[in-house]
């Protein structure tokens, strides 16, 4: 609705006569049209709009990697959650390999190269070791790669699966020529 006033002052003629009457000011409304969006599930909804002008905007999660990616969204709202999320994390593991059993505390942080990057520290309780990997959905992959561990070249290379709260991972680690297959199991905490 637009308001309109007029100033009876400024005009000639009849008008002066009126200027008189009504002392001064007169405010006057008028059924134009506002402009603006008109959609309540656009994010800059604008209930006083009367005519879609094409302005709104859907915020949502616009990555395209993301778990919960809205094809809809023209703005990002923040709300992206990706597969790493489940893994990030403390747990408790229990590993058998071919040279014996052990326990220990692993900790998952989230990488920051890019969404589906996870470390891992502590896999195998070798010195509080950093490797990196990959997510998928409820996967985990560790490509190979070698660490220097108390002065020992150690090449890791490995595939998980997280259901639930329990991480397994297969594992290998070789150094000074000899391999030692594990699985560790580990419960988030």
């Amino acid at each position: 609705m637009k308001i309109f006033n007029l100033n009876f002052k400024n005009l000639v003629g009849a008008t002066l006569v009126a200027s008189t009457l009504f002392l001064g000011t007169v405010s006057m409304t008028s059924c134009g049209k506002v402009e603006g969006c008109t959609d309540p599930a656009a994010s800059n909804y604008d209930a006083d709009a009367t005519d879609d002008d094409g302005s709104c905007t859907y915020c949502g999660c616009t990555d395209n990697t993301a778990n919960n990616y809205d094809a809809t969204a023209t703005c990002d709202n923040g709300s992206c959650t990706y597969d790493r999320e489940a893994f990030i994390g403390s747990y408790a593991t229990n590993e058998t390999c071919t040279s014996g059993t052990y326990s220990y505390s692993m900790t998952i942080a989230a990488g920051s190269q890019n969404t589906v990057t996870i470390i891992l520290t502590n896999l195998g309780n070798f010195s509080n070791n950093v490797l990196n990997a990959t997510v998928s959905g409820t996967n985990l992959t560790i490509a190979s790669q070698t660490l220097t561990i108390q002065g020992t070249a150690v090449t890791f290379v490995g595939q998980g699966t997280l259901n639930g709260n329990t991480l397994t991972i297969n594992y290998s680690a070789t150094y000074n020529g000899t391999t030692d297959t594990c699985t560790a199991t580990g419960i988030k905490q």
